[in-house]
């Protein structure tokens, strides 16, 4: 007696696509690289930002300190310390560099829920970018002012011994030439700029999202 196989269930043609669509892969990488590279990131901009203001802050009185004590120790003549108008930044500048510390918070932040797939760490990337665009944006019209009234004041001072001594320079490769000062903010300005146009990109324009392929929370 012949023994057939038993029939097959009816198969539905959309089972495999619904099967192709619910399947997940593992899961990106690059939301951990690019939080990693943020936390990074914005713990360096934080130390240099805390420790630019804390320059602006304390150089005077350190820098007038060391010319006082070198007399008393080698008998010669004090040198000639720079004038107050090197280190009396515009306000703009300030604003900008007081903005510049926040901002860099920020990123950390952004960071870390990057790192962990959260959706806000893109927003957060977002926030970060257009501010921090902002932030140099006030620094470099700072900058600028601030390299003008240094070429003004040495024009009114030609005989000041200290840039006579220094050679048309301010000291720590800055340059009391206007146009030189200009060029230095901007070229600084340029490179700030590059990784919060970056997240501009990247999280504004492609619209990514760190929290794809994470694991569903445990409910």
């Amino acid at each position: 007696m012949t023994q057939f196989p038993p029939p097959m269930p009816p198969t539905n043609p959309f089972d495999s696509y619904q099967a192709a669509e619910n399947f997940q892969g593992p899961p990106p990488g690059w939301p951990k690289g690019l939080g990693i590279f943020s936390i990074v990131w914005g713990s360096l901009g934080l130390v240099c930002g805390v420790c630019g203001l804390a320059f602006l802050l304390m150089m005077p009185n350190f820098m007038q300190q060391v010319a006082n004590a070198q007399p008393a120790q080698s008998g010669q003549a004090p040198p000639p310390t720079p004038p107050d108008i090197l280190f009396k930044q515009p306000p703009i500048a300030l604003a900008g560099m007081g903005l510049s510390v926040l901002v860099v918070i920020l990123l950390i932040i952004a960071g870390i829920m990057t790192m962990g797939r959260k959706k806000p760490g893109g927003l957060l990337h977002i926030l970060y970018a257009v501010f921090s665009l902002v932030a140099t944006g006030l620094t470099v019209v700072g900058g600028v002012q601030h390299a003008h009234n240094v070429a003004a004041w040495i024009q009114q001072n030609p005989d000041h011994p200290f840039f006579a001594q220094a050679g048309g320079s301010m000291g720590f490769g800055m340059s009391t030439d206007p146009t030189m000062g200009t060029i230095q903010a901007v070229g600084l300005a340029v490179v700030s700029a590059i990784y919060p146009l970056f997240c501009l990109v990247w999280f504004g324009i492609l619209k990514k999202d760190p929290s794809v392929g994470a694991p569903e929370p445990l409910v």
